[in-house]
């Protein structure tokens, strides 16, 4: 994703959309999520870093072993709404 992206819902969701479609995001919304100031890891979605005077939102997903999945607070939420979204018909 471009860095210059602004957090825009539509095209974050359409990147949400393409990773987990790729199998690099999980399509589950977790039941445990941790959030705190950001640490300067990249988001799992935008891959800009999440600095510390950002919330941080973290999960592991079992989905994808041994993976810690950061977001942004919006990049997150764009993230949940394309969970619970229905797939496309294939």
């Amino acid at each position: 994703m471009p860095e210059s992206m602004r957090f825009d819902e539509n095209q974050l969701r359409l990147e949400a959309r393409r990773r987990i479609a790729l199998g690099r995001l999980p399509r589950v919304v977790q039941h445990y999520l941790w959030a705190g100031p950001g640490e300067g890891r990249p988001c799992s979605l935008c891959d800009r870093p999440i600095t510390a005077g950002q919330i941080e939102y973290e999960l592991e997903s079992p989905l994808i072993p041994e993976t810690t999945v950061r977001f942004h607070r919006i990049c997150h939420q764009a993230w949940e709404l394309e969970c619970i979204r229905p797939p496309a018909p294939e």
